[in-house]
């Protein structure tokens, strides 16, 4: 046919509507979608493509068990399906990879070959099939324990410079969150990336950067609020609408709501059937976060002669140096290096400083590393415990609150009752009887404290606490004695009458009573009860 004798306008000719005039006629839906489906999968039509896409997602339905060669067959066709440059295609393309990674045995296996394509292609698509089905295959690999990968491509799409593809990922993320909580979406990385969200030029992301942070509050807690306040170039208005937000959530006690497949089997999950199955009914107790989080080695920030200035003659360069320590120290993970045994030898000098700001911010800092490192500041804690104790005579609360709150820090994280009875039997001697009060008053909120170890309690410290406490109670300070009653109502409630009856028998009758009186009948049922679940391990 010559092309040139084809008339362009008016009525005459060929239709071009209806005919044309190159050749064939054009391909219908169908046609052509016949042949094997490797060869339709990469058709140049995009119907015959969504019509490929279709029938492997029925084979992926129609697939006998989740070994099924139908699941490795068609893996090599997964990044063209994915970047289909027709929407509607796209979307069917997805729908088929959704089936195949929530059914197969080897979807683990193509994480790299399906995530990064979605985010790449998907993540900007208007069409709300594809965007429900990329939410669910991300939620898919989180189930399959493929959090690290997920939450890495979900990171690069929240840097995307296309605004769409930002979005979809914060979206996303705090599904991902709400199911699967900080253990699973790298807690770690994200907050690495939180910072600049923040300040984006867009509202949109910085009001979706916001609901993440409070979805991650409701399960870090105040932890993640004060790593908040660090981010570099925070502004005043957006760290107050933060702290608002926070205050209506309750903090720390998020439960993943749907978990991963292996958490399923354990019946770890809080919520029952969310996926494949029903559940057990069990409700998840929140787990740690610093089980999850990355350690800092604070000692390649600090200063390069800290060591040595911060033994300065002058009170105010020691307090300089400190504050540089403080502010590394408030990381939540801190790892244990060996610089941090000379940086507790030098802060168990600087205990004994004649200058109290120098000695409230040793205190400080101690705190930090116990809070930071955990176990591993067994011996750190240990060395300076018995230089401690005795600053409880000190009367300014600049060091009292601090002194205080470093003490429970290291029970709470660092030293068991083995560890504290010696140092704190050496201090209910001391001549200054603010040291004696405060001292059992230490004891009373570790004893009280609901992870103490009655067990390690009983066996170590119980008799010599006991006894202790028996004569303080006719110490010749009035606080002190009160204390050493109100220590002994505490055993008495937690241990019962027959473990106390021995030494209840030496009391006065008068301080017997107000030892059993100590505390209200809703309390002690409490705190007995309390007591029975940890002894049958429940």
């Amino acid at each position: 046919m010559d092309v040139d004798a084809i008339k362009v306008g008016g009525s005459g000719g060929y239709n071009l509507d209806s005919a044309n005039p190159f050749g064939a006629a054009p391909a219908k839906p169908d046609e052509g979608a016949n042949g094997p489906l490797e060869e339709i999968l990469i058709s140049k039509n995009w119907k015959i493509r969504n019509s490929a896409y279709k029938k492997l997602t029925q084979e992926f339905k129609m697939a006998e068990d989740e070994k099924s060669s139908v699941f490795s067959k068609y893996t090599g066709f997964f990044k063209k399906m994915l970047i289909d440059t027709n929407p509607a295609a796209q979307a069917e393309a997805t729908e088929a990879i959704k089936i195949f990674v929530d059914r197969a045995q080897i979807a683990k296996k193509c994480v790299d070959d399906v995530l990064p394509h979605l985010v790449k292609k998907a993540f900007a698509s208007n069409k709300a099939t594809t965007k429900a089905n990329t939410e669910e295959i991300f939620s898919l690999y989180f189930e399959l324990g493929c959090g690290e990968q997920a939450t890495t491509q979900l990171l690069a799409g929240m840097k995307s410079p296309n605004f769409k593809v930002t979005l979809t990922a914060l979206n996303i993320t705090i599904k991902a969150m709400k199911e699967f909580g900080p253990k699973h979406v790298q807690y770690s990385k994200l907050t690495k990336t939180m910072p600049s969200m923040f300040n984006h030029k867009k509202g949109e992301v910085r009001e979706l950067v916001h609901q993440l942070a409070c979805e991650v509050f409701g399960f870090i807690g105040p932890m993640f609020h004060e790593q908040i306040k660090n981010f570099k170039g925070m502004r005043s208005a957006t760290l107050d609408a933060i702290a608002k937000a926070f205050e209506e959530i309750s903090p720390g006690g998020s439960v993943p709501t749907r978990g991963t497949r292996s958490e399923q089997k354990k019946g770890d999950r809080s919520a029952a059937g969310a996926v494949g199955g029903a559940g057990t009914g069990k409700t998840a107790a929140p787990e740690d976060p610093y089980s999850f989080m990355e350690a800092v080695d604070i000692s390649k920030e600090l200063s390069k002669n800290w060591l040595t200035e911060v033994m300065a003659p002058k009170w105010k360069d020691k307090k300089a140096k400190l504050e540089e320590l403080l502010k590394l120290a408030g990381a939540p993970k801190i790892k244990m290096v060996p610089m941090i045994h000379d940086i507790s030898k030098n802060l168990k000098k600087l205990l004994k400083d004649s200058n109290v700001i120098v000695r409230s911010f040793s205190i400080k800092c101690l705190e930090g590393l116990a809070k930071g490192i955990r176990k591993d500041f067994k011996s750190g804690a240990n060395s300076v415990l018995e230089n401690l104790l005795p600053w409880f005579k000190e009367k300014k609360a600049s060091v009292l609150v601090p002194l205080n709150q470093c003490l429970d820090s290291f029970f709470k994280h660092c030293l068991s009752w083995s560890d504290l009875n010696g140092p704190v039997q050496s201090a209910f001697k001391d001549k200054v009887p603010q040291i004696r009060k405060y001292t059992l008053d230490f004891c009373i909120r570790c004893i009280r404290d609901p992870e103490c170890n009655n067990t390690d309690l009983k066996k170590n410290a119980f008799k010599p606490l006991i006894a202790s406490c028996m004569e303080l109670s006719s110490d010749r300070d009035k606080g002190v004695r009160q204390s050493a009653l109100e220590c002994m109502a505490t055993f008495l409630l937690i241990f019962g009458d027959r473990a106390m009856y021995p030494m209840m028998a030496k009391i006065e009758n008068a301080d017997k009573k107000k030892t059993q009186n100590g505390y209200g009948p809703c309390e002690k049922n409490e705190r007995r009860s309390e007591w029975s679940r940890k002894c049958s391990g429940r």
